[in-house]
């Protein structure tokens, strides 16, 4: 039981009933009456209790009021009987009046006052007063800021269990943060928040022990992701997954690899979709090829916006691997990858219109892909698009335009077009002759294997 300021997320004990002899079977009924939702009735029995000096009953009319439990909240009064209790020593009325301080409740913002409370609180071993000493230093609220001392109150909070206070510790070790860094303290706070179930702190640890390298560290690492993943962390599931399916956690074991990564996948999120579905779909990891599953999971992917996962859907619908042949649904995941800005989609857009093997054959739409596939740098469809400009499919020719995707290509290393620009320079189409530049395409196609730019550079004068 505690006031709404008072959260205490540590360990600490309640503090000891203090009052009056004379008012302790008073102050209980109150309690009880309290206990059972009669607030109103508690503080008509506290409340004379709390004028004669008794610090609990000053406290829990603290309380009644600050949460307006029964009565109108009035936080200024509030304040005042926890400050009455706090002055004879109530170390959670010393901790609220110190929240109340620091936030202005029931009274000016008077961080002076704050860092006194939460000091007395925190000398009494008060986690959460701890913390808010730490925060007072850390900030230089209340006190000249100090980083060492703020970290002394925040180990203190942290030994207790207050995950804030760890978290401090942990990035403050890590970053050097007005201390030397200590990368080994900091997995100290790390490791000893995710021994206390806390997720964050697992993952922190399995991604540091995962960074190591050694296999010692490889088998820390699967440890805490497993625990994450024990308490529903998707992203542990899926780098446990890794581990099972590489063995580089010391255990390979594909079927609660796949498994997890199921499970993740049916949690949503295209990537990790995709990534279920790649492994059914190449074994890449040892896994068992199952093509049907892998386009169950890629589809899904693909619904999600993932534009790999709509590629490799164009490609499993187009071959008939795990489903039957369906050109119509391999053109549409095609195009949605195309959409999405995927190079090679384009191309095979590009292709697929070009051809019209299972299409109506259309040549303004193959050239809006190739041209989309060449500007995103794909080197074969910038080789098409420059023959299509050569040649003028569908359009007026443009040498000059060929020669530019032409070059685009060839600077990428594709074959013919460095030697369809050494011809091009060689015979100024599209550009004035240019020796030097026809003799660099010749060579640079005759040292990848062209023949016939081996033969042309032995037999021509340039």
């Amino acid at each position: 039981m505690g006031s709404m300021r008072q959260k205490e997320p540590g360990r600490c004990r309640k503090a000891p009933v203090q009052g009056n002899a004379g008012d302790e079977e008073e102050v209980k009924q109150g309690m009880e009456a309290y206990e059972r939702g009669e607030h109103k009735s508690a503080l008509e029995i506290l409340l004379p209790c709390a004028e004669r000096g008794n610090a609990n009953a000053q406290y829990f009319c603290g309380i009644i009021y600050d949460t307006g439990e029964g009565v109108e909240e009035d936080l200024k009064r509030a304040l005042y009987w926890y400050e009455k209790a706090a002055g004879q020593g109530m170390r959670d009325a010393q901790l609220a009046c110190g929240q109340m301080y620091d936030r202005g409740l029931g009274t000016d913002v008077n961080e002076f006052l704050a860092m006194h409370w939460y000091e007395a609180a925190a000398d009494q071993g008060v986690c959460e007063a701890m913390y808010r000493c730490g925060e007072m230093w850390y900030w230089g609220k209340g006190t000249r800021m100090d980083r060492k001392k703020a970290l002394d109150w925040f180990e203190k909070a942290a030994d207790q269990g207050h995950m804030d206070a760890l978290f401090y510790c942990s990035r403050m070790y890590d970053q050097g943060d007005g201390i030397e860094a200590d990368p080994g303290k900091a997995l100290y706070w790390y490791e000893k928040g995710a021994a206390w179930g806390d997720v964050a702190c697992q993952c922190e640890c399995g991604d540091r022990y995962s960074r190591a390298g050694s296999r010692r560290d490889q088998i820390l690492a699967l440890h805490w992701y497993e625990e994450a993943a024990a308490q529903g962390d998707m992203e542990s599931c899926c780098k446990c997954a890794r581990m099972y399916l590489d063995g580089s956690g010391g255990k390979r074991d594909r079927k609660k690899a796949l498994h997890l990564l199921e499970m993740a996948a049916e949690a949503g999120g295209a990537s990790v979709q995709y990534e279920c579905g790649c492994a059914y779909l190449d074994g890449g990891r040892g896994t068992i090829v199952d093509k049907h599953k892998a386009l169950y999971w890629l589809e899904r992917a693909a619904e999600g916006g993932c534009r790999e996962a709509q590629y490799q859907c164009g490609y499993l619908y187009g071959e008939g691997e795990g489903t039957k042949k369906n050109q119509d649904k391999s053109l549409y995941w095609y195009e949605r990858a195309a959409e999405n800005g995927h190079p090679e989609a384009q191309y095979v857009c590009g292709e697929l219109y070009d051809r019209g093997d299972s299409l109506t054959r259309n040549q303004m739409q193959a050239v809006y892909w190739y041209g989309k596939a060449a500007e995103n740098g794909h080197i074969e469809a910038q080789y098409r698009y420059g023959e299509i400009f050569y040649q003028g499919e569908g359009m007026p020719s443009l040498k000059g335009e060929a020669l530019r995707w032409y070059e685009r290509a060839a600077e990428g290393g594709h074959l013919e077009a460095q030697y369809q620009c050494a011809q091009m320079y060689v015979q100024g189409e599209g550009t004035p002759r240019n020796q030097e530049k026809a003799r660099y395409w010749f060579r640079k196609a005759a040292e990848s294997g062209h023949e016939g730019a081996r033969r042309l550079l032995k037999i021509v004068d340039l």
